[in-house]
């Protein structure tokens, strides 16, 4: 599921912000310490100011949490791997976008 927006402050001026979830389609008995992913939530906001009618900058953060996921993996030659991860991420980014 994902929901966003763009709010227009001036006419140069855009507030960007959204929210997105997203379920792993790992099972817990198939979850490995490689891809320890659980389900996923993203907040992001972001501002675009257009220097002129043909160049615009964005610079935005996007907050990133996983879940807990747990991990019951029974490997092939008999070890397992039991617990669960904690994951987060922080991410920000600056574009500049030239129209033509």
């Amino acid at each position: 599921m994902d929901v966003g927006g763009i709010y227009r402050i001036t006419d140069a001026v855009e507030l960007r912000a959204g929210f997105a979830y997203d379920q792993t389609p790992v099972p817990n008995q198939f979850r490995t310490a490689d891809v320890p992913q659980g389900d996923d939530i993203v907040l992001a906001i972001g501002l675009t100011y257009s220097i002129t009618s043909a160049l615009q900058v964005t610079a935005a953060y996007s907050y990133e949490r996983w879940m807990d996921a747990p991990i019951n993996y029974v490997t092939p030659t008999g070890g397992t791997l039991t617990g669960t991860f904690h994951q987060n991420a922080h991410t920000i980014g600056i574009q500049t976008r030239l129209l033509f």
